[in-house]
């Protein structure tokens, strides 16, 4: 298991598990994170932002999810695209 920053050949695979999650419990809806269009750039958006970051997590070469933390207001952080791809096993138990 191998969580670090996000990288550009991360963005698809990256997006589709947001996608894929949201829209597995009705979430692909106007105005959620579904139609965000960062999403097709997670690596330039975050690297835009001061303060920002996106992490993937990584399990024997796939990325399996992602966290990404950006400034909200006043000194206060906001978890963003936090999600996890769905397993029917745990791999990383193996």
């Amino acid at each position: 298991m191998l969580i670090r920053t996000i990288s550009h050949p991360d963005n698809l695979a990256v997006k589709q598990i947001i996608q894929q999650s949201l829209k597995s419990r009705g979430f692909d809806l106007p105005g959620t994170a579904y139609f965000d269009p960062q999403l097709n750039d997670l690596t330039s958006y975050y690297t835009a932002i001061p303060n920002a970051a996106y992490w993937v997590l990584e399990i024997n070469g796939e990325i399996v999810g992602g966290v990404g933390i950006a400034p909200w207001k006043d000194n206060i952080c906001e978890l963003q695209k936090t999600l996890l791809k769905r397993f029917r096993s745990r791999p990383w138990l193996r």
